[in-house]
């Protein structure tokens, strides 16, 4: 199951590469947010809202580490202060 989220993961962090943050997190903590994500339980369409949005941004300025990761994206949207809502993300697309 792993490697098929694994591989889930490297295609969608590819796909996803022309989003506004992929640059700043750069490709390896890319995939690992997108793994992150569908290990979660999120569709690849959930996933990929989340990589597009404003969300990764918002995590990324906030990492306690400084440097935009997945833990930093997973903190983020666990926070109930920062109102994560993926179904009213979805609806935005």
């Amino acid at each position: 199951m792993t490697t098929s989220i694994r591989s889930t993961a490297i295609t969608l962090a590819h796909s996803t590469a022309d989003a506004y943050s992929a640059d700043r997190y750069g490709a390896m903590r890319w995939e690992a947010c997108a793994f992150m994500l569908l290990s979660r339980g999120m569709t690849v369409a959930e996933a990929e809202a989340v990589l597009r949005s404003k969300w990764t941004r918002w995590a990324a300025d906030q990492a306690k580490s400084g440097r935009p990761s997945a833990k930093a994206l997973a903190e983020f949207i666990d926070d109930p202060r920062n109102n994560c809502n993926l179904a009213v993300l979805m609806q935005a697309d």
